[in-house]
């Protein structure tokens, strides 16, 4: 099987089979968060009151993909940017979006009241990062800054290595992760740079199984079958039902996010401006919806109101469970477009006329502090 090592940078032009992919995981993680952080699963909530139910059931197979959506977009972050340097700008765009949903949507909520104004709530609104044990949005930020250092690695890897190092890191995380008596606690970070390690190998080796797009859809199939097949046993058993879906690193969110992104990687579709411009705003969407507590008790519970919802009329009951989702990412989506046109494509013209004038101070700062330590270059 021939191999094609690649060094040169994939083109920035963003191709529309991945752009549509990040805009179908985002909405699967919207409904996820519809199942999870309505009620609908809490003690005595609706779902385990009625298990049975064919709406139970329902909304049980439609709430699964939550982490499988998550390991697709960390597994496509690993396939791009391996290859790619991570700018300032970039980083700062990210940053600078994160911080002005936080800002934004905390001081909404202070002044309606829907959250109380504490030392710890108003610190927790202005630090970037607060903590890097499960909230997402944090996560990110952190490990991005990890980018250039694990590129370093990768680079200097030979493909033996890197499957080797790869082969290491799934057998500790998914193969001993997947089952609960071996008891290996999750961490984010970590489960990231792992994922990034797995999207790397694909974005830097290039084979032409790689690219057989029915055999990906087939494994596609498969894997999300047996996915399927869990939740409807655990619901026949009348025990957990998302147990092996419930976290990253198992082992079937593993293998729905590698299968479907190389699946969706594999089909060619023509460009399409409309698409790529609406999943431009994918991650604001997750922002937005998944700020806090705050907001998914105003959102699910005192807006939408799903866990009343549930006892509706099948008609309605699907009209909200499809409406809601979709409204939610289309008004997400929405306010995230103002954003980029009226917030961040302001600052960052000035970023762009200011920033290199600071950046060459910086460096010249720099190299002083290392000449002084006596740190090599």
């Amino acid at each position: 099987m021939k191999t094609k090592k690649v060094s040169s940078p994939i083109s920035d032009k963003r191709e529309t089979n991945l752009e549509l992919y990040r805009i179908i995981m985002m909405l699967l993680i919207v409904m996820h968060h519809y199942v999870v952080n309505s009620g609908l699963l809490s003690e005595g909530g609706p779902i385990y009151s009625d298990i049975g139910a064919k709406r139970s059931i329902l909304l049980l197979l439609l709430g699964t993909w939550g982490k499988s959506a998550i390991n697709g977009f960390l597994l496509m972050t690993g396939f791009f940017m391996c290859n790619k340097n991570l700018t300032a700008k970039k980083y700062a765009m990210l940053l600078g979006e994160t911080m002005f949903y936080k800002i934004v949507i905390n001081a909404v909520f202070f002044c309606t009241g829907r959250e109380a104004v504490t030392k710890g709530s108003v610190l927790s609104a202005l630090l970037p990062v607060k903590t890097v044990n499960d909230s997402v949005s944090q996560i990110v930020l952190v490990f991005l800054l990890f980018i250039p250092f694990l590129n370093v690695l990768i680079n200097n890897l030979t493909e033996k290595n890197h499957l080797r190092l790869l082969g290491l890191s799934l057998f500790v995380y998914v193969f001993l992760g997947s089952f609960a008596f071996l008891g290996v606690r999750m961490n984010y970070l970590s489960w990231f740079i792992v994922l990034y390690l797995t999207g790397s190998y694909f974005g830097r080796y290039r084979k032409k199984v790689f690219e057989r797009r029915k055999l990906w859809g087939y494994l596609m199939l498969f894997s999300l079958g047996v996915s399927l097949a869990t939740v409807i046993n655990g619901i026949n058993k009348g025990s957990n039902a998302l147990l092996y879906l419930n976290e990253v690193n198992k082992l079937l969110p593993f293998t729905n996010g590698l299968t479907t992104f190389m699946f969706f990687k594999s089909v060619k579709l023509p460009y399409n401006r409309i698409i790529n411009y609406i999943a431009a705003s994918t991650y604001g969407v997750f922002l937005i919806h998944t700020s806090g507590d705050a907001m998914r008790q105003f959102l699910w519970k005192d807006l939408l109101r799903v866990t009343k919802a549930y006892y509706l009329s099948w008609p309605l009951l699907l009209l909200h469970i499809f409406g809601s989702v979709l409204g939610v990412y289309a008004v997400c989506t929405l306010i995230d477009i103002l954003r980029r046109k009226f917030v961040e494509k302001p600052l960052f013209g000035l970023w762009d006329k200011y920033f290199p004038a600071f950046k060459e101070k910086y460096g010249i700062f720099e190299d002083r502090v290392c000449k002084r330590l006596n740190i090599s270059q």
